[in-house]
């Protein structure tokens, strides 16, 4: 009997994460949860994720230097956009400036670095990711302390604790795909971020299946 390779079984994941990350996309499609902004921006969200992962799955070598700045761009509005999701559903003025101050950062980190570059792009990624994690970890310990949450809020949870599994696991293994750049570990890494973020789309999906409709409005 052969032997599944490690990159064979890294090939198939990336092909299943791609099909995973527009789940979002298909819950509020058929829930009509279009004009719910949080859940709209969630799927977007995922699905350039998935966009991105794409041409993994077919090896695109001609691709490559595309998809680079294609994730370079996308890494300077992922953390914004977390921020607004988060602006979307408790409505504070704070997650307004708390963008063009995370904006703000991005530029002088730009200029200090003379340009976009690697660099630019793993202090921005750790900053952000960081950010994202303690706003998730913030809206659980506030969910808990509420005396009685809505079905809403409920339903929201599943959203926290999915980001929250799949910004930790990146913050573990930024060290060693960023900033290391191990070759020998990549395709255990590739492996894990793979799974967490299947993982973390469902956990997300399965609170956008229980999300009152009427309050999608």
């Amino acid at each position: 009997m052969k032997n599944i390779s490690l990159p064979e079984i890294n090939h198939f994941l990336a092909a299943l994460t791609v099909i995973v990350c527009f789940l979002p996309f298909s819950i509020i499609w058929r829930r009509r949860l279009f004009f719910f902004k949080p859940y709209l921006l969630v799927s977007i969200f995922w699905a350039i994720n998935g966009i991105v992962y794409f041409p993994e799955i077919f090896n695109w070598g001609w691709y490559a230097k595309t998809s680079e700045y294609i994730t370079y761009g996308y890494n300077l509005l992922e953390t914004c956009q977390i921020i607004l999701i988060f602006y979307f559903i408790f409505q504070k003025i704070i997650f307004k400036y708390l963008i063009f101050l995370f904006v703000l950062f991005e530029v002088i980190i730009i200029i200090y670095t003379q340009g976009y570059r690697e660099s630019t792009d793993n202090i921005i990624i750790g900053t952000g990711s960081f950010i994202s994690l303690i706003l998730n970890i913030g809206a659980i310990i506030q969910y808990i302390l509420k005396f009685e949450p809505s079905n809403s809020e409920h339903a929201l949870t599943f959203l926290y604790v999915g980001f929250i599994f799949y910004f930790m696991q990146f913050m573990i293994i930024f060290e060693y795909n960023y900033l290391q750049k191990s070759n020998s570990a990549l395709p255990y890494l590739n492996t894990i971020n793979y799974l967490s973020i299947c993982i973390a789309i469902s956990i997300i999906s399965f609170g956008m299946i229980k999300f009152p409709v009427s309050h999608g409005k």
